[in-house]
């Protein structure tokens, strides 16, 4: 994985606003960890990130899929809201 992708996994907080893998809806960082992060999308659908392996998982169907892109696009002033 490259350093900067890294980077920006490593750095997500509470309420960005994100994109991965050619999505073009902004989706929700609802919570994170030392090891993972969750987002929750407007479908709410959720997904794991585990930025140390580089992978992104789906936590309706456990498909495990590589973070060949990730942004953070903006934030949120609540969360629950989104």
């Amino acid at each position: 994985m490259q350093d900067s992708l890294a980077a920006r996994l490593d750095g997500v907080e509470v309420g960005d606003l994100v994109r991965w893998n050619g999505r073009t809806a902004p989706e929700v960082v609802e919570d994170v960890a030392d090891e993972h992060f969750d987002v929750r999308t407007a479908q709410h659908d959720y997904y794991r990130f585990l930025p140390s392996e580089g992978v992104v998982v789906d936590r309706q169907t456990d498909e495990r899929a590589r973070v060949e892109s990730f942004e953070v696009v903006g934030d949120v002033c609540d969360v629950d809201l989104w």
